[in-house]
């Protein structure tokens, strides 16, 4: 079938459901009984629909107390009502091609005898599968039957009682409203630490990774971008010192005044050395498989490089020779915060991820670049720089938690200034870097969220949950 066939028969079948008297609903509890025959699935359902089929006959009894059997769909019959779930035949009659959704994004349709539920399910490239047709059931187990998840296992429940289930013909597209949303939600201490028992934990994790479904958070692992040049100072240190930061002192090397000693692992690089752009696109095309994003960000570090084409590259409108100056007098004087000397360094940043989309594209046109706005090149740079939608920015500005008004309005400064840019932005703050609850802000993060949803957010990253 045709992309254009595909197109008119979903909209004929949906101007039939649509034009349906109230008299044709679809009847799926009537007085505390079950008029829905089944809950329909594939002939070998993947672990998308399976999910979803469980999901609908748990909470069908838990809302009404009722029991709705999981079917095949080769043991139905012409008559009744049902659920149909997934890529199965009588999804695809009424215009429903699961491949045509993006990840994640599924389609509910209501008729008179029938709801249809799907989306795409494939596996993804990363081995994950996409969850289109189990969003969809949650979107329509919140949006119909009134389901709410406040937290994570059954006691975050909150399930509205019906003994009439009727629903009226309608067609609602269920899709991420951003390209990936994740949470970190476990990390050492949690697989480790502080547990009574092993079952303890991995039900935690368990009841956290549904709960964070329900909510339909979906991660893409392609924006799983963390720091680029790590073993960078180990490969090249002595081949390539040019790839790295010039100290005050003439040399190259680790900062050794900063919280990690000078550690090569998080050496800043001299980002306007040409043969760095090099070996960065060397090693791009050497991966297989080859990634959709080039990472490019920086090693947990402030840019720390003094040479003359990087001070230059700033554009600061403090002489270079005085910023030079005055961060190799702090620097002799082992001060730790040396580094201030020099301001924003993210101008020399924006030329350098520019030199790397630009050398790829000669390569491979249209690959995304990923960088990070950290430490000193957290600040909007120039109005002179200008990017495009195929950066991908993951802000991580130099601010934390407890919030006041001050800090929301910077957050949202910086936030906006990187947004006019043309980028696509990341929201990876460390707001719950240092402190625990009972410290609460939860009001600001709102604000500071919506805002940042409004001016451009395309993917979140956050640190914890």
């Amino acid at each position: 079938m045709s992309t254009l066939s595909r197109v008119l028969t979903a909209v004929i079948v949906s101007l039939v459901f649509l034009g349906q008297s109230p008299m044709n609903s679809a009847e799926i509890v009537v007085d505390g009984k079950a008029v829905i025959r089944g809950i329909v699935v594939p002939e070998a359902p993947c672990d998308a629909v399976t999910r979803a089929a469980d999901e609908l006959v748990y909470y069908l009894r838990k809302a009404a107390d009722v029991e709705v059997p999981i079917i095949r769909e080769t043991e139905t019959d012409h008559g009744g009502n049902y659920l149909f779930l997934g890529d199965c035949r009588a999804t695809r009659s009424v215009g429903i091609v699961s491949s045509d959704y993006p990840n994640h994004a599924g389609v509910i349709l209501i008729g008179s005898n029938a709801v249809y539920m799907a989306g795409n399910d494939a596996t993804l490239s990363t081995g994950t599968q996409s969850l289109g047709t189990l969003f969809a059931v949650y979107e329509f187990l919140e949006k119909h039957l009134g389901v709410r998840w406040l937290w994570p296992g059954e006691l975050g429940e909150v399930i509205p009682h019906h003994d009439t289930l009727v629903l009226e013909p309608c067609r609602e597209n269920v899709a991420p409203k951003l390209a990936s949303s994740r949470w970190r939600t476990w990390g050492r201490d949690v697989d480790d630490n502080g547990w009574s028992e092993n079952s303890t934990r991995d039900n935690y994790r368990e009841e956290t990774r549904i709960w964070l479904d329900r909510h339909r958070f979906s991660f893409d692992s392609k924006y799983n971008l963390g720091h680029s040049f790590e073993k960078y100072f180990e490969r090249f240190g002595e081949s390539h010192p040019e790839f790295f930061n010039l100290l005050p002192d003439g040399t190259r090397r680790g900062n050794p005044y900063s919280w990690n000693k000078g550690a090569g692992k998080y050496i800043s690089m001299c980002v306007t050395c040409p043969g760095l752009v090099t070996q960065i696109l060397d090693d791009w095309q050497a991966a297989s498989p080859r990634p959709s994003i080039i990472n490019v960000s920086e090693n947990d570090t402030s840019g720390y490089c003094v040479c003359e084409n990087c001070l230059v590259a700033d554009n600061s409108p403090r002489p270079t020779k005085e910023r030079r100056e005055k961060a190799t007098a702090e620097f002799i004087a082992e001060n730790v915060d040396w580094v201030k000397e020099l301001g924003s360094v993210s101008d020399r940043y924006c030329a350098f991820w520019r030199d790397v989309q630009n050398a790829a594209d000669k390569i491979e046109p249209g690959h995304t670049v990923g960088v990070s706005l950290y430490a000193n090149y957290s600040e909007p740079p120039s109005q002179t720089m200008t990017l495009n939608d195929r950066f991908i920015l993951r802000f991580t500005p130099p601010i934390m938690a407890p919030f006041n008004d001050r800090k929301v309005s910077e957050i949202k400064r910086i936030w906006e200034g990187w947004s006019r840019t043309g980028a696509q932005m990341m929201f990876r703050p460390n707001f719950t870097h240092v402190q625990c609850f009972p410290i609460m802000y939860h009001d600001e993060f709102y604000d500071i969220f919506t805002f940042a949803y409004k001016h451009g957010m395309a993917v979140t990253d956050m640190d914890s949950l």
